[in-house]
């Protein structure tokens, strides 16, 4: 089962693994108070796409540089950074279909530390996540 984001869908087994490993420890909480000074270390998945394979959706014309000057910026903030975006070629591990978008969140969920950050951005939503226990 999968939830759908843009013209990627997110696989909800990875998440829901990676939310299962964050509530094994309720007292081992991230929350928006913990100091940023005890983050260990910082991911992020960047994915934008302007031209969709879908013909209901119009070409966009600034996601794909949003992620890559957001790129830039979380780069020399000190983050890992997975950035998949459809100006790539398409036979890049890091062009945004299903299978590259979800082999780099399983990786992710499978690479995040309990005092990690993870920093998703898809489509135009930036989330935050602090997950524990991963």
């Amino acid at each position: 089962m999968t939830g759908k984001r843009g013209s990627i869908a997110i696989p909800l087994s990875a998440y829901n693994y990676a939310k299962q490993k964050a509530d094994l420890d309720p007292y081992d909480k991230m929350t928006s108070a913990t100091p940023v000074n005890e983050i260990q270390k910082r991911w992020a998945l960047l994915v934008g796409i302007d031209r969709y394979v879908d013909p209901g959706f119009s070409r966009l014309n600034f996601c794909v540089k949003d992620v890559v000057a957001l790129n830039a910026i979380l780069e020399r903030l000190g983050y890992t950074i997975a950035c998949l975006h459809d100006e790539l070629d398409v036979r890049n591990a890091r062009f945004p279909t299903f299978s590259n978008a979800e082999a780099e969140l399983t990786r992710l969920c499978q690479t995040v530390g309990p005092h990690d950050l993870l920093c998703l951005r898809l489509r135009r939503q930036l989330l935050l996540l602090g997950i524990p226990g991963l």
